[in-house]
């Protein structure tokens, strides 16, 4: 079947369709594009919110580190104590000489109620303590001492698990020197237990804003694995206990151990996609690593993106609706116009036939005004066409009644005999 339609419509045609086409590609693409940024700036932005909290929770565990150390320079830089502490070790049965001693390191005690406080001799002997303790707890810890008898300074220690009960402990190591004849000599040691669950654990727990998945770790390297040294949100642990391979890379604390700084991305312990940032800590051995699902970072995203479907889908349909009321509007035009000039070809046709005819020959309206006439009429009547439209046409018979009646039956029955 031909198309009816002539080819420069059928051009504007498809040229409407092209434009459509090529409207809703650059429509689709541009909101591809626009969800692809919005998702990379909402990443962005997760993650330099992760790196201001972990140089937060750094600071925060520094400020921790130094009060410790202020605590423990109380007992290092006081000849007074060192001096009792010796003269003690002499007179252990010296009830005033025990009391001197002991009354220092309850102050300290009680300034933050620290687990323990324990003075041991050179010989790793524990002397004196604020509380129950092991007899042999400076055989135990005998390494971290030595290291503070060598460095002639106060250390504090990694995170340790108490084998016994499973709890964990920091210990503050203090020499106590004393100086004879120009030299420095390292009689003993007091040392300071915290309990990491006081203050240092809440400390690394607290997020600084609502969230379901958000997470600070504290990890360090143990030889070829990462530990974990403290409690983590979404799996019940004993710090210290969960470990992982350094090989494991899509874990950011491994990446942490490894030297990587900043914000990353990877697949934390619950085989979760997250955002992450990680941070040394200074003059220690740990990392610090926060850390947020993904998953709980793009769920505004989600509807953002029905957001720009439907933004898309009405876009096109609005298009489309244009495009076809155009196309609507030239076929009308088109067939508008074929009509009125078939319409006019036809008029002039009839016209030519009328007046070719030599008869008169009147059109007339059904209140007997004349409404055209041809050129034989204008010859007999001896009127011009402008005279006769608009007369009566009875005027014209010499007998106008009948002839009235007969139009009249005309337009009653159709026709007169």
């Amino acid at each position: 079947m031909k198309n009816p339609l002539p080819r420069n419509v059928n051009k504007t045609l498809l040229i409407a369709l092209a434009i459509f086409i090529s409207a809703s590609a650059v429509t689709i693409l541009s909101g591809y594009y626009i969800y692809q940024y919005q998702k990379k700036e909402i990443g962005r932005s997760a993650s330099q919110q992760l790196t201001a909290i972990a140089e937060l929770k750094v600071w925060e565990i520094s400020n921790w580190r130094n009060e410790r150390l202020g605590d423990a320079n109380v007992i290092y830089k006081n000849d007074a104590f060192a001096e009792n502490v010796e003269k003690y070790f002499n007179n252990p049965l010296s009830h005033e000489l025990k009391n001197d001693v002991l009354s220092l390191l309850a102050a300290t005690q009680n300034s933050y109620q620290y687990q323990n406080i324990l003075l041991i001799d050179k010989n790793k002997t524990t002397r004196l303590a604020i509380h129950k303790y092991d007899p042999d707890f400076g055989i135990h810890h005998a390494d971290i001492i030595n290291n503070a008898f060598d460095a002639n300074d106060i250390i504090i220690s990694d995170i340790h698990r108490d084998e016994r009960d499973n709890s964990t402990h920091i210990s503050v190591v203090i020499p106590i020197v004393i100086i004879k004849k120009s030299r420095s000599i390292t009689i003993g040691t007091v040392i300071i237990l915290l309990d990491p669950q006081h203050r240092l654990y809440p400390t690394i727990k607290k997020w600084p804003m609502p969230s379901e998945t958000g997470e600070a770790l504290l990890v360090h390297r143990d030889g070829n694995e990462v530990v974990f040294l403290n409690e983590l949100r979404h799996i019940k642990n004993i710090p210290l206990m969960l470990r992982y391979p350094i090989t494991q890379t899509s874990l950011p604390a491994v990446r942490a151990v490894l030297g990587l700084k900043g914000a990353i991305e990877g697949i934390d312990y619950r085989k979760k996609k997250v955002f992450a940032a990680v941070k040394a800590v200074p003059d220690t051995t740990w990392f610090l690593v926060t850390k947020i699902d993904q998953e709980e970072i793009f769920s505004s995203l989600a509807t953002r993106f029905w957001l720009t479907v439907f933004f898309i889908l009405v876009t096109i349909s609005i298009m489309g609706i244009l495009i076809a009321y155009v196309w609507r509007y030239q076929q009308a035009k088109y067939y508008r116009e074929k009509y009125e000039l078939e319409d006019k070809r036809a008029s002039l046709y009839a016209r030519s036939l009328i007046e070719a005819s030599l008869d008169p020959l009147v059109t007339i309206s059904p209140e007997g005004k004349i409404m055209d006439v041809n050129e034989s009429t204008e010859f007999v009547t001896g009127r011009s066409r402008k005279e006769l439209i608009g007369s009566n046409f009875s005027n014209y018979f010499t007998e106008p009644e009948k002839a009235d009646e007969g139009y009249k039956l005309v337009f009653e029955k159709g026709m007169v005999r």
